[in-house]
């Protein structure tokens, strides 16, 4: 049964999942349902999701493309009888446009050479796709290139059907222009254009020039007008020109390849002399493009050139199959096996190289006499250099092309052919070179063109391949080489009789398998993976559970380089021992001294992996080693030889070989310091490894035979370095000093309690980091660690001495120091400590605190609400021996108002780390260390399942079932943050999340918990953001809610003067005032203002942020408030005072300020009628004809006649 589910998983994984998503998508697209292009990205995102195994879709590709191309077929036959630039004609052309861009990516994903014979080609479709191409070229909309895309494509596919053009064109009984103009025209026209559109052209062109109607009549109009045009174009550099050449060339090369040899031998001095006249300019260009399709036009020339055969001395083995091989010799006791029927396989090699070498000397001449030989001399050149050539696309073109004319070649020329491409592999060459070759060895091989006696000089150099790497300046080179080099021992596996690899296959078997555990490469994991599947089943190689070891490493877990480290990797030593001496011989001579420290961290713990399932004969190989690269001059090595021999004392028993070096171990710290190297560059590291490998020693070595049996004081020199690396500035060493600490069984804790509140910064951050893992705490001394804990949590009245960093690791070693010892506090002391914690954090909760780097106090909330939701999960089922019901009540609802306020916040990470901690608490899952409040009945009542589990649905972009009673939120959670990061932050999260938060709770709970102030709070927050679009989503979504939620514009705007009040013009008091400035602005211009709520308070408001705004310089802010004290001039209770302040501030300095005030007080004057003189036709006149962007001087002037004129005197100062 556990087969059957391992394999069912397994399905799952490699199965189109999103089938049902992709075809209503294409439904809805067919139909014209109005698509926007965040949704047509989300899509396309999903689609390209298969571009690494486009088979998967194979299934349903073909009926995706019916459905899309009767979208196509509907909305081009609709745009037809449609007058051009009408709204009609533009909204069609909208909807035609939106299939074929999803069209395109279809063909993109499955590739456009498989996806095109799978459309439609009925009679009936061909004159309205050549009318629709007809119609596209004469509006000429560029941006509109999709669509020619596409219907070029299904032309091309029409251009197939066996029937006389001429029987499908309605045109040949009038005298319109007949399809076959039509079709040459759009060829020619479309060729010139850019990118994928001409390679459809030239598809289309190519294909319609070899049908056998129109052949003899186009096909030379064409040579003849491209050759004329392209001698004019030889020398031109206009990139356009260039467009129209690369079309010329694609569509001679989609000609030639469809092999009507004896009409193109008519043509070939024409085809030649292309070839002269551009041989200079195409071997010369900076274009790839250009290169690569006059290489591709070259090789076709010079196949239609020599005469198509079978080469004879072509190497052929006889039919196999992976049930002979397994049944040749049958499974073994023995773990690997090599066995061979070569007697029989060299016979039959043997004499079909007899019979290539006499067959081979009866054609060589008639070879000679039939080929022109300087033609195939220069296109075998340019295929050759082509190999060496710097771009991958070029080199892959290049090395088919020699293996496409080779096969034609007797034998010695092939031989010469073979011989100088394995002359590249100098060490003089660039690694492209090498790549180039790989490819066209691969080739030859797939071919059988590559004869056995070459295989022998190859293997030394495809084995040191598949590890090639080099470091070229900061990054390294090397992955498409080591590909190739898989691809090629594929190609021999699968070409080569058992015989001719037997005696290379123990080193091959041996490279292949670290290749496909260790290669930092996905793709080269992947190759070697494949490579090694290609020999088990077809060179006769038996392993003892072979297949379960292809099972093993298969396509999904080797791309995943952790899992192909610590899954495969152990698997392998694990099972098969002899290879065990390889992995750590390379571990320990490459991987360890690697310079990416990801790559030495997997080789770490694979060696210590290692190490636990062999300790007798690996620790004696790699303890010595590793102890004399303790104090190697490169840092990096240092760092990761005492790392490694930290994990080695975790993987390994004591009792294991291990005990022979305890006293070096011992040494190694010591011996660090006492060298120096704890100095330079890469000495943080290097402190960080001695305090991982202090943790191993602490975890592992027995207390009484490491500290007493000894002379030497370890204890000592311990405990002081971890506590000057717990005070350390950088963090990492601070974290790996604390957790070395946390399990030391000696260490004075009162050391830790007096650094809590040091002065020096560093200190103080490592003691509170320290108590968040310390494992014994003594009982006499829990309180005063509280206590200490929760002063940290309090800034300083010096401002200069307030450090957020120490307050976050404060709060979260309180709660979890607190959580720790529940069980040891007295009733007395439990509701004391609950009341400090609560307290600390509802404090944390509202840290906005700023500096140079912006908002930090941003750490301290994130800090705060991991802890927070770890805090309530613990007390939910301790707090009855502390306090009472609704005691705990009180304190979880200020942690929810809070939580309610951050949902909103705009800091994304704050944001989405609050939705996270609000799931945790309203919904119910099992596991030991959490707990639900549906089994309190404290605050939430139970939700309907059915419909949160609709909405999440709804919301997520894969079709996966998610339960709330199952892990409801890691899974929920780690599927928003891996798969929907870009919606959870994205543009939709407003409109989607505050509905279903308040709705989520009924009317009551809501009234309670005083939930919507909590959200009001957050929604101005959220106005305040740094990001335009965040803040105009919130200011949108205040509109929905207002109008769906009962009584929220009331909370909402009774939240404002305290909000204002909370605000400061010191970054350390609380929110920004911008927020509360852009809350009012936005909410006005959307009419939610009501001056019945605000008619008390709207002139608090102003003169609270006139007082806050003292000596503003920030224009944003500035003009913010201008468009606050307009929509405050509304009041009647307000508006002298409001509009002696607004007059003010046209003599702002900024011009910008005085030309918004002088627009809005014109827009108040015309729209207020309790304003004074209203509807003065002087006062009037004045606003309408003053320069708002005079000179401050002048405007100061104009300040004081406006005044005058309304009759009210200046605003007080504040």
């Amino acid at each position: 049964m556990d087969v059957l589910n391992s394999v069912t998983e397994k399905v799952a994984l490699s199965h189109f999942e999103h089938c049902g998503q992709i075809t209503a998508f294409c439904y809805r697209l067919r139909d014209g349902v109005e698509i926007d292009a965040y949704s047509m990205q989300m899509q396309s995102i999903v689609l390209n999701g298969y571009l690494e195994q486009p088979t998967l879709i194979d299934d349903a590709v073909r009926d995706l493309i019916n459905i899309l191309i009767e979208g196509v077929r509907n909305f081009s036959t609709e745009l037809l009888t449609l007058e051009k630039d009408t709204d009609d004609f533009h909204s069609c052309l909208k909807r035609l446009h939106n299939v074929s861009i999803f069209l395109f990516e279809l063909f993109k994903v499955r590739g456009p050479e498989v996806a095109v014979k799978l459309v439609p080609h009925q009679v009936p479709d061909f004159e309205p796709v050549v009318a629709a191409c007809t119609l596209l070229k004469e509006i000429d909309v560029n941006q509109y290139w999709h669509i020619e895309y596409c219907l070029l494509m299904w032309m091309s596919t029409l251009l197939l059907l066996p029937f006389d053009l001429d029987s499908m064109d309605t045109a040949t009984e009038t005298d319109e222009t007949h399809a076959t103009d039509i079709i040459y025209e759009l060829g020619l026209t479309y060729i010139s254009r850019s990118g994928a559109v001409r390679n459809a052209a030239a598809l289309v062109l190519g294909r319609f020039l070899n049908r056998g109607d129109v052949l003899p009549v186009y096909l030379p109009r064409f040579l003849k007008e491209s050759t004329e045009k392209l001698t004019e174009l030889v020398s031109s550099d206009n990139r356009s020109d260039s467009f129209y050449i690369n079309g010329v060339f694609d569509t001679l090369t989609t000609v030639l390849n469809l092999r009507q040899t004896k009409v193109h031998l008519k043509h070939i001095d024409t085809y030649v002399n292309l070839l002269k006249m551009f041989e200079d300019r195409a071997l010369n260009s900076k274009s790839s493009l250009l290169r690569k399709v006059y290489l591709g036009f070259a090789q076709e020339t010079a196949l239609i050139l020599i005469p198509a055969q079978k080469p004879q001395w072509q190497y052929k083995k006889e039919a196999s199959s992976l049930f002979d091989n397994i049944s040749i010799q049958g499974f073994t006791d023995e773990p690997f096996v090599y066995t061979t029927n070569a007697e029989s396989s060299n016979t039959s090699v043997q004499t079909q190289a007899r019979a290539a070498e006499d067959e081979d000397e009866l054609n060589d001449d008639d070879f000679a006499g039939c080929v022109n030989g300087e033609i195939l001399e220069f296109v075998l050149c340019l295929c050759l250099d082509g190999i060496k050539d710097s771009d991958t696309d070029l080199r892959v073109l290049a090395s088919a092309g020699v293996g496409r004319i080779v096969q034609r070649l007797p034998k010695f020329l092939a031989d010469e052919v073979v011989a100088f491409i394995m002359s590249m592999f100098s060490s003089f060459e660039p690694e492209y070179v090498w790549h180039g070759a790989l490819l066209a060895i691969a080739e030859l091989a797939i071919r059988g063109l590559l004869l056995p006696h070459r295989i022998g000089p190859l293997i030394p150099i495809i084995c040191d391949c598949l590890f090639f790497e080099k470091l070229v300046g900061k990054r390294y080179v090397g992955s498409n080489i080591r590909d190739a080099t898989a691809y090629v021992l594929w190609a021999f596996f699968r070409t080569y009789a058992n015989g001719e690899l037997q005696e290379y296959l123990p080193l091959i078997t041996d490279r292949l398998l670290l290749a496909m555990c260790v290669d930092r490469e996905i793709n080269c994991r992947r190759a070697a993976s494949a490579a090694f599947q290609e020999m088990v089943g077809r060179q006769t190689v038996t392993f003892v559970d072979g297949i379960d070891l292809i099972q093993k490493a298969d396509y999904f877990i080797v791309g995943n380089v952790t899992r192909a480290h610590m899954e495969v990797g152990i698997y392998i030593c694990k099972n098969y021992p002899q290879y065990v001496n390889t992995f750590v011989s390379y571990l320990l001579d490459s991987r360890l001294e690697h310079t990416d420290p990801k790559l030495r961290e997997l080789a770490v713990e694979l060696l210590a992996g290692i190490c636990n399932l062999y300790p007798d004969v690996v620790l004696p190989i790699t303890i010595p080693e590793l102890f004399t690269r303790v104090t190697n001059h490169e840092p990096f090595v240092r760092c990761t030889a005492i790392s490694s021999i930290a994990a080695i004392i975790r993987a390994v028993p004591f009792k294991s070989g291990l005990e022979q070096h305890l006293w070096n171990i011992m040494d190694i710290p010591s011996t660090i310091d006492d060298q120096r190297l704890f100095r330079g560059r890469g000495g943080a590291k290097i402190r960080e490894a001695i305090n991982t490998l202090m943790e191993a020693i602490f975890m592992m070595f027995p207390i009484e035979l490491t500290f007493y049996t000894s002379k030497v004081d370890y204890k000592k020199i311990y405990v002081d370095m971890l506590m000057y690396h717990l005070g350390y500035p950088d963090e990492a060493i601070r974290e790996s000093a604390a957790k070395a600490i946390g399990i030391c069984s000696f260490f004075d804790v009162n050391t830790l309690i007096d650094r809590i509140s040091s002065e020096n910064v560093s200190h103080s951050r490592g003691a509170c980091l320290a108590f968040r893992v310390f494992k014994d705490i003594p009982h006499e001394c829990l309180s005063e660690v509280i206590q200490e804990l929760y002063k940290a949590t309090i800034y300083p009245e010096n401002k200069d001495a307030r450090d957020y960093e120490t307050k976050k690791q404060a709060i979260q070693s309180l709660v979890y120091v607190v959580c720790d010892y529940f069980d040891k506090l007295t009733e007395h002391e439990g509701a004391e400590q609950i009341a400090l914690v609560s307290e600390a954090l509802h404090r944390c909760l509202n840290d906005y605190i700023a500096d140079s780097r912006g908002g930090v106090g941003r750490f301290v909330r994130q800090a705060a609400l991991k802890a927070g939701c770890v805090f309530y999960r613990v007390l939910v089922s301790k707090y009855s021996k502390f306090m009472s019901h609704d005691q705990f009540k009180e304190y979880l609802m200020l942690y929810v108002n809070d939580l309610m306020r951050l949902i909103f916040e705009w800091y994304d990470s704050v944001r989405d780390l609050a939705i996270t901690c609000f799931f945790s608490l309203i919904t119910k899952y099992e596991k030991k260390t959490t707990f639900s409040l549906f089994d309190t009945d404290l605050i939430f009542t139970n939700p309907d399942v059915f419909k949160m589990d609709k909405f999440l649905l709804s919301i997520c972009p894969h079709d996966v079932s998610i339960h709330l009673s199952d892990k409801f939120v890691e899974v929920t959670m780690d599927r928003f943050k891996k798969q929907n990061s870009l919606w959870i932050i994205g543009k939709s999260f407003y409109e989607v999340w505050s509905p279903f938060i308040v709705n989520a709770l009924d009317a009551k709970v809501r009234e309670e918990i005083d939930i919507l102030d909590s959200l009001c709070m957050g929604f101005i927050n959220s106005l305040g953001s740094h990001s335009e679009t965040c803040a105009n989503r919130a200011a949108d979504v205040c509109y929905t809610i207002f109008n769906e939620v009962e009584g929220m514009s009331t909370a909402f705007l009774n939240c404002l003067l305290p909000a204002v009040q909370n605000c400061g013009n010191e970054y350390d008091k609380s929110n920004d005032i911008h927020s509360c400035l852009r809350a009012i602005s936005l909410l006005n211009k959307r009419s939610l203002l009501n001056q019945d709520i605000l008619k008390d308070d709207i002139i608090e408001i102003v003169r609270e942020i006139r007082r806050k705004m003292k000596g503003c310089r920030n224009i944003s802010v500035i003009l913010e408030f201008v468009e606050v004290l307009s929509a405050s001039l509304a009041s009647e209770t307000a508006s002298n005072e409001v509009l002696s302040v607004l007059i003010g501030l046209v003599a702002c300095p900024y011009a910008k300020v005085r030309k918004l005030a002088g627009e809005r007080l014109l827009m108040a004057f015309m729209a207020h009628k309790h304003l004074p003189r209203f509807g003065d036709a002087d006062i009037e006149m004045l606003l309408l004809t003053t320069d708002w962007i005079r000179p401050t001087e002048e405007m100061k002037e104009i300040r004081t006649k406006l005044l005058e004129t309304f009759g009210i005197s200046p605003a007080p100062r504040v």
